[in-house]
């Protein structure tokens, strides 16, 4: 038997479909499970336990209706038995049903049920990402932390225990300064409160994340001014070299962001700072993950972009300066 599962196209919500992964492997114990993936996210996968193979597609692969339409063909000479659709979009329904699978499971929305077999209801009680997943499976975990997680090899951890060592840094403190979304960006001046204390307690600190993030990640060790105990890799490492620096990490901080639900997966003691989003939805799931959100009158608001004119980012500013070290001590 032959089964697909076409991921989500954000870090954040791939990582909470790990549990969505290990399910099937449990349901279909025998069967040969296929990743499909956009490039950007299929690294979460890689050496995956419960992932027989991994198809990765680039952007360009999917803009436009002809690319799309190639690439929903040549997914149909993997002769997937059954095809799960874990994205609502209609581009991915129709990627399914090119692929010719007879059976096509995904919520409906976007106009997409006639490509799918199986057009589940969207769950109409607020359900946290990772168990509203797993009802495609008909299904549900209350903490959907179903193991195993991001899987790391030997050599991936030497690698990175290396890199580390010719650096000078000794289980440093990551740190994830940036997200996607402008509304879950914590300003620079809020991140230098929040990252002292646990400079003054000893801590070394090392940024990651890419290379938009790099400009932050300089001004903040500018800003810092504690030579020898804050670097940075932000923009000089692929996502999979990142997560392996991860596990030779203390812990981390971080934003609201996919690189924090990679560490809170990977079991490091994690806080991450939520401002814009909606803990109860996308909170990062591990055994020890703590979220900190001020809830002020504007939040959760969910969009990417601050719409309070009179207060920006008032979700962030307005979290205490210690906060961050209290819950991180507390793990």
């Amino acid at each position: 038997m032959n089964v697909g599962i076409y991921a989500p196209n954000w870090i954040g919500d791939a990582v909470l479909a790990i549990p969505f992964v290990n399910r099937c492997r449990q349901y279909f114990p025998d069967a040969h499970i296929t990743l499909i993936a956009k490039a950007w996210v299929a690294a979460i996968y890689q050496h995956h336990p419960s992932v027989d193979e991994i198809i990765s597609l680039e952007g360009s692969q999917l803009r436009g209706l002809r690319p799309t339409t190639r690439s929903g063909r040549r997914l149909a000479r993997l002769e997937l038995d059954r095809f799960y659709i874990l994205p609502d979009s209609l581009r991915t329904a129709y990627l399914s049903w090119l692929a010719r699978s007879p059976v096509r499971i995904g919520f409906r929305g976007q106009f997409r049920s006639p490509f799918l077999t199986r057009a589940l209801p969207s769950p109409a009680a607020a359900l946290h990402r990772a168990d509203r997943y797993l009802r495609l499976l008909e299904t549900t975990s209350a903490s959907a932390s179903i193991p195993p997680g991001i899987t790391v090899t030997k050599e991936e951890a030497q690698w990175a225990a290396t890199e580390m060592d010719r650096r000078g840094l000794d289980r440093p403190l990551a740190v994830f300064p940036s997200s996607v979304a402008e509304s879950r960006r914590v300003p620079l001046v809020k991140w230098v409160k929040f990252l002292t204390p646990h400079l003054e307690a000893g801590r070394q600190l090392l940024f990651i994340g890419s290379r938009q993030d790099r400009p932050a990640s300089d001004n903040l060790i500018q800003r810092l001014g504690r030579t020898g105990a804050v670097a940075t890799v932000c923009g000089e490492t692929t996502l999979r070299q990142s997560i392996a620096l991860m596990t030779q990490c203390e812990g981390a901080i971080a934003s609201d962001s996919g690189l924090g639900h990679i560490a809170a997966n990977l079991g490091l003691k994690t806080v991450s700072i939520f401002g814009a989003g909606d803990p109860d939805i996308t909170r990062p799931l591990g055994s020890r993950a703590v979220v900190v959100a001020e809830p002020v009158h504007c939040s959760p608001c969910r969009r990417n972009i601050c719409a309070n004119r009179e207060e920006p980012l008032l979700c962030l500013t307005a979290i205490d300066d210690l906060a961050i070290a209290k819950a991180y001590n507390a793990l």
